[in-house]
């Protein structure tokens, strides 16, 4: 459980698939182009982006130029009323549109600029989450949980996977602007 949220939810490899996952859904324009992915090789399809006109994601996944962090706010950060703003924005699907104001607003493109607010529901429903019950015999032969017998193996246990509640992401040379533009457009 550690291991797989420590590489699966580390922001550097959350930032290359949402690098690809706001790349699909720029180029996928109908339900044919869907289908057609799932039939791809990794190779075919990195073709197939790069001629929708996502160059600049391909490239950047291939040659590991990934967007940076250029503003976030930790779950600790904000009130409950703040995390309520941004379900709700999630839930009604507004970030393209944010990145793109975003973007536009710091002097990029659309797809310069990824908003990542995430999911909590997502990250609860992976079982491997919550695994760390490595079971251990105690000292009177009992069977026990190791979160029962060790305080770091249940804050383990109880951490938090994602410890954003939103995350701005974009192209190194618009870090600076976009950092200003986002304290300015998510002021909480």
């Amino acid at each position: 459980a550690l291991m797989y949220t420590s590489v699966y939810y580390h922001k550097t490899i959350r930032c290359a698939a949402l690098m690809m996952v706001r790349g699909v859904e720029r180029a996928v324009k109908t339900p044919d182009d869907a289908r057609e992915i799932l039939r791809m090789t990794d190779g075919e399809f990195m073709v197939w982006l790069r001629g929708k006109g996502e160059e600049d994601v391909v490239n950047g996944l291939l040659h590991r130029r990934l967007y940076k962090m250029a503003w976030g706010l930790t779950s600790e950060d904000v009130g409950e009323d703040t995390q309520k703003i941004f379900k709700k924005m999630l839930k009604d699907n507004k970030l393209m549109e944010m990145e793109k104001e975003l973007a536009l607003r710091s002097g990029g493109q659309v797809g310069d600029v990824i908003v990542d607010i995430p999911e909590k529901s997502l990250l609860l429903s992976e079982p491997r989450i919550r695994r760390t019950d490595i079971n251990v015999v105690d000292k009177k032969g009992r069977v026990k949980p190791l979160s029962k017998h060790s305080p770091i193996a249940d804050a383990i246990g109880r951490r938090m996977v994602s410890p954003w509640a939103i995350l701005v992401l974009c192209k190194p040379e618009l870090r600076t602007k976009v950092q200003s533009k986002a304290k300015t457009m998510f002021e909480v």
